[in-house]
C-alpha cells in the first residue's frame, strides 16, 4: 500500500458522507478472470504504475467527457462533529474543467461557503469565491493559486492509492472491473487503518471510487466518493464570471 502522509491525510480531510462499503458488491472473485489485462498501468491485476493509470483515467474522462459527483466529509472520531464537509460537482470535456464546491471548510478557507474553478485550454486558472454573501474572483497561474485539474478530475487521488482488481461486476449495463485495498495496523504513525475501492473499465475510466481513513491526525476519520455520470454528454460553457476574473 502506498503510505500516506501528513499532506495526504489532509487532503483528504477536505471531504462529506461516510463511503458505503462495497466490499460485499456482487461479482465472484473467479471474475478476475474475465480480466483482459490491457488496462494502463495494471499488471497481474495490480496497478503498479500509478502515474500511466491516473493519467489515463484523465484522458478517457476528458476524450469522453462526464461530470463526477464528489462527497467529502472529515469527522472527529471522539465527538462525530463534522470538522470538513463539502459535495462537488465537476464537469469535464476536454480541457475544460469547470468544479463547483459547497460545504463547510472549503479547500484551507474556512470562511468561504462556496468556490467555482474554472479550467480551459490554456494554464490560467479562474476561481470565484463566496464570503458572508459577497463573491470574489480571480485569475492566475497553477503555482499561483495553488489548485491543480487532477485534484478535480481525480487523476490526483488515483496516484497515491495502491489497489489490486478482485472481481468484475455489471454497473449500468456496462462490465467494470472492481479493485480495492483494505490495510489496517500499517505501522504508520497518521493512519491507523485505509479502505479504497474503485469501479473501471479496461480503459482505466474509474466510474466510481470511494475511499476511507482512519487518522491520528486530530483522530479524523475521513472519506470520499465519486460518481461518474453524464458520460459521453457533458458539456462544458465557459462561466459568464469568468469574464470578470480575466479583465
Amino acid at each position: 500500500m502506498t503510505r500516506l502522509s501528513r499532506r495526504s491525510l489532509l487532503r483528504s480531510g477536505t471531504t462529506l458522507v461516510l463511503a458505503t462499503t462495497i466490499a460485499g458488491c456482487s461479482g465472484a472473485t473467479d471474475s478476475i478472470a474475465m480480466a483482459n489485462g490491457d488496462i494502463p498501468g495494471v499488471e497481474d491485476g495490480e496497478i503498479v504504475d500509478h502515474h500511466t493509470f491516473a493519467n489515463a483515467h484523465g484522458d478517457q474522462l476528458a476524450t469522453r467527457t462526464g461530470t463526477l459527483e464528489w462527497a467529502r466529509t472529515s469527522l472527529d472520531r471522539e465527538t462525530g462533529d463534522s470538522e470538513r464537509h463539502t459535495v462537488w460537482t465537476v464537469r469535464v470535456e476536454g480541457n475544460h474543467v469547470h468544479a463547483v464546491v459547497s460545504g463547510r471548510t472549503l479547500i484551507g478557507k474556512p470562511d468561504v461557503d462556496r468556490l467555482e474553478i474554472y479550467f480551459n485550454d490554456d494554464s490560467t486558472i479562474f476561481l470565484r469565491t463566496r464570503t458572508d454573501g459577497e463573491w470574489t474572483t480571480t485569475s492566475g497561474e497553477p503555482h499561483e493559486i495553488a489548485l491543480s485539474k487532477g485534484s478535480f478530475t481525480g487523476t490526483s487521488r488515483l496516484e497515491e492509492a495502491s489497489m489490486r482488481k478482485v472481481g468484475a461486476e455489471t454497473v449500468n449495463d456496462e462490465e467494470l472491473y472492481r479493485f480495492s485495498n483494505m490495510e489496517g495496523g500499517t505501522g504508520d504513525e497518521e493512519v491507523e487503518w485505509f479502505d479504497v475501492h474503485a469501479f473501471v473499465d479496461e480503459d482505466a475510466l474509474v466510474h466510481r471510487y470511494q475511499q476511507t481513513l482512519a487518522g491520528t491526525e486530530r483522530n479524523t476519520h475521513t472519506s470520499e466518493e465519486w460518481y461518474l455520470t453524464d458520460l459521453g454528454s457533458t458539456t462544458v460553457e465557459r462561466p459568464d464570471w469568468v469574464a470578470e476574473a480575466d479583465a
